[in-house]
C-alpha cells in the first residue's frame, strides 16, 4: 500500500471516529440536554403511580436526591444561610419540611435552582442557598 493510500485510510478512520463521538454528545430527541433534565422533574415522573402515593418530600427524595444538597452554613449570624428552600410558583420561600404537606399530583414540574439561579429569581431572600421550585402550571 502506498503512503498516500495509508494516509487516506487513516484520515477516513479519524473522520469516522470524530463523527461518532460528536453524535454521542448530541442533544437528545426531546431537545433538552442531559444536564438540564437532571435539574427538572417532569409531570410524567411526578404522576407515576408509586410516586403518587408519596408526599412531595419523599417523592423528590426518591427521584432527585441531589436536590437536597445544601451549601452548608455560610453565616454565623444566620443559621439558615446556604440551606435549601422551597417555593411554589415563585412564591415566598419556605423551609424544605413544608414539602411533606404537598401531594405530587398538584405539580406539573419541579425544578432545582442552584444558588446563582435562586438569587437571580429571589434576590437576597434566597440566603445563598438553592431552591426547589414547585410549578403548578407552565
Amino acid at each position: 500500500m502506498s503512503a498516500i493510500n495509508r494516509c487516506s485510510v487513516v484520515f477516513l478512520a479519524l473522520v469516522v471516529s470524530c463523527a461518532t463521538s460528536a453524535s454521542s454528545g448530541a442533544v437528545p430527541a426531546d431537545g433538552v440536554p442531559q444536564e438540564r433534565r437532571a435539574n427538572v422533574i417532569s409531570a410524567d415522573e411526578l404522576h407515576d403511580l408509586p410516586i403518587l402515593q408519596m408526599d412531595a418530600l419523599r417523592a423528590i427524595h426518591q427521584l432527585r436526591p441531589m436536590f437536597f444538597r445544601s451549601t452548608g452554613p455560610l453565616s454565623f449570624a444566620d443559621g439558615s444561610a446556604g440551606n435549601v428552600h422551597v417555593s411554589v410558583d415563585f412564591g415566598p420561600l419556605q423551609p424544605v419540611a413544608q414539602l411533606s404537606s404537598f401531594n405530587t399530583l398538584t405539580f406539573v414540574e419541579v425544578r432545582y435552582l442552584d444558588t446563582s439561579e435562586a438569587q437571580l429569581h429571589f434576590g437576597l431572600k434566597a440566603n445563598s442557598g438553592p431552591v426547589i421550585l414547585l410549578l403548578t402550571h407552565k
